[in-house]
């Protein structure tokens, strides 16, 4: 009979396993975001500063990224599971019937 400490094992491997693709630190869809909106910005106002505050929102979501891998996924389900209805004032929450 072995003693049992009660604390989880994590195995490396299934850590690996069960992350998103990255890519620079951050998940490849905010990548691709990142990529898109910085660049669209870029074209309208073709100034220097724009790389800039790119690279800065890239370091914060790296930040976020290193703790929670997949924030933009669950911020995205959240926004399209729990959306606010437009009788909310009324009911006190999100309500969809008419009356």
């Amino acid at each position: 009979m072995g003693q049992d400490t009660g604390q989880v094992s994590m195995d490396p491997l299934f850590v690996g396993l069960t992350r998103p693709p990255m890519f620079l630190g951050v998940s490849f869809k905010f990548a691709v975001l990142n990529g898109f909106v910085s660049l669209i910005a870029y074209i309208n106002s073709p100034s220097i500063k724009v790389i800039f505050i790119a690279f800065v929102v890239h370091m914060i979501a790296y930040v976020i990224c290193f703790k929670e891998p997949l924030f933009l996924e669950l911020y995205l389900k959240k926004g399209e599971k729990t959306t606010r209805c437009v009788n909310k004032s009324y009911h006190g929450a999100n309500s969809y019937d008419l009356f």
